[in-house]
This record gives structure tokens, sequence and C-alpha cells, in this order.
């Protein structure tokens, strides 16, 4: 009998953490199969090959891992069940292979999620999650396989929504978008052919069209009177001057606003890097930006002071 353990592997990524794999050992030789998942080491319990209870997506993520390990034990064992010959690792490997390529969409989903949550792209999470509550309100099923994703049911699925027209063409193109992502990673990985892909030009796919939209800005005077605000307590207050604070920073995403570090700030600059891409930013901080800041080119003051220490409660 093979064995099979999590591991985690000692090649750290870009982003400086660990991929936790599946070390597959027979007759003293072992393979690795890649788990998609990533994690600091500090987290990894070495000993009892688990994640540590203090991450905070500790027992999600070791029921995922553990899902990867039965799935792999249940192979193994039914092979050698059938009295077929001595397994060998090509075999295992091309077993688990051929196993992920059954994979459902809804349980790559739940690692794609998984992998969002342990790179803290949480406001990713929360904003595509409810798409993929759409797609199992359509669907009515246990499980969604990727070769049911075909573009009849795409089109179906759009019929349906515009049918209920609770949301508009905006939104319908963004739930799209999200099954094409979630194809090209499953492509990428070896889990979907290609020619199962129901997106592209031609007759026989679906194209993603997105519509015309007029985004109308705030005037300089609506700016004004949001500054002029006279706000009497303290949590409007900071409300006011976060956002003001993202503005002043050509519209800064909330999502990287909280995650900013004295750190960030070097020489009247400000220094980040993007949650979305991964980008790395250099932004002057602008004049109107110093009395929220609460600072002069020498001295930083109050509102950061408790703009930082609210933030970091937060993270």
């Amino acid at each position: 009998m093979a064995s099979v353990q999590p591991i985690l592997h000692l090649k750290k990524s870009k982003q400086g953490k660990y991929p936790i794999v599946i070390r597959i050992t027979h007759n003293r030789k072992s393979i690795y199969i890649y788990s998609g998942q990533y994690l600091d080491k500090k987290y990894w319990d070495k000993s009892k090959k688990i994640v540590k209870k203090s991450y905070s997506n500790s027992v999600r993520l070791n029921n995922f891992i553990a899902s990867k390990i039965l799935m792999i034990n249940n192979l193994i064992f039914e092979q050698q069940n059938n009295g077929k010959n001595e397994l060998n690792l090509d075999k295992i490997k091309k077993l688990i292979k051929q196993k992920g390529n059954t994979n459902s969409f809804y349980n790559f989903a739940d690692a794609y999620f998984l992998s969002l949550e342990n790179n803290k792209k949480f406001s990713r999470v929360n904003s595509e999650r409810p798409l993929l509550n759409r797609i199992k309100k359509f669907h009515k099923k246990v499980d969604l396989e990727f070769s049911e994703i075909t573009p009849l049911f795409l089109e179906k699925f759009v019929a349906s929504i515009k049918r209920k027209g609770t949301i508009g063409e905006r939104s319908i193109a963004n739930n799209l978008v999200f099954i094409r992502t979630l194809f090209n990673k499953a492509i990428a990985e070896d889990l979907v052919k290609e020619e199962s892909y129901p997106f592209g030009k031609g007759s026989a796919k679906i194209k993603i069209t997105f519509p015309e939209s007029i985004k109308i800005g705030l005037t300089v005077e609506e700016i004004q009177n949001i500054k002029n605000l006279d706000l009497k307590e303290e949590r409007f207050v900071h409300a006011r001057n976060i956002w003001l604070f993202s503005f002043y920073f050509a519209g800064m995403r909330i999502g990287d606003v909280l995650q900013i570090k004295w750190s960030d700030i070097k020489d009247n600059r400000l220094y980040y890097r993007m949650n979305k891409n991964s980008k790395t930013i250099s932004l002057k901080i602008p004049e109107k930006a110093l009395p929220i800041i609460g600072c002069n080119r020498q001295k930083v003051g109050s509102f950061l002071m408790f703009f930082f220490k609210w933030t970091k409660s937060r993270l």
C-alpha cells in the first residue's frame, strides 16, 4: 500500500509562501501532487502534518487537504482491490490526473475561494461568492461538472436571469467572466480539456459582451460638501476621512487602504502593492491629503495613528 501524506514543499513562491503538496510514496520512491494551496511556514505543524489552529482558516484548509488524501487513497485501494498488477508511481499519478479531470465545478470553485482567502483577498471572495450561489440556484443540483457547462447551458443560465429581471447586463457579464476565469484556471491545471471551453468567437461559443456604461463622477462642489460635513460622531468622521483618503490617492481601493502600514509612507510618498494584481504602486502624498493624515512633511499625526490602529484590528 502506498503512503499518502501532506507536506509543506521547501520551494517558496514569489509571495513568500510554501505550497502544500501530497507526497505519495511507493516502493521507496515518491511523487508529489500539488494541492494548489500555499501557506506561511509558521502555520504548518510538521509533526502532525496539519495546518495549525492559529491560522484563521485552518479548519477549512485541513478539510480540503483531507479530502484530497481520501480521494487518492480510494483510488489506490480500488486499483489494488480489483486484483490488477501492482501499482507504480506513474500509474498512480495517471489515476489521480484522470480523477482530477472529473472534479466538479463547485469543488474547483471552493478551492479557488480558499486560495483567495489564504492570500487575504477577502473583497474578491465577498464579491464573487454570490456569483457562484447564483449558478447553484439556477442549476438546482448537488454538483455541476465542467463538462456540463456548455454554450447551451450558459444561454439557458443567462435567459433565466433575464426573466427574473433582478440584475442588470453588467452583473450578468460578471457572472460569465467568473465562470470563464475558473475554466481558464482548470485548463491551465490540466483538469479540463481546451475543446470543452465554451467561450470564444463563432456561433458555437459564448461571447461575453459588456454593456456601455456612463460613469458620472462627483463634482468639485459635491466633494467640497462631503469634506465640510459637520459630523458629530467620531466613527462618521473617520469614515468620511477614509473615503477622502481613497479619493485623493487616485481612487485607491478600500481593500488596499485597509492594508496600509506605517512603513508604506516614505519621503512624502505612499508605496503599496495592489491587492487585485500585486502591482507595486508609488504615489506622492497629495497636499489635500495632508490634513487628513494629520501631518506636514516632517510629522505624522492623530488621524493616521487612529487609522493604522483601526485597520490593524480589522486584519
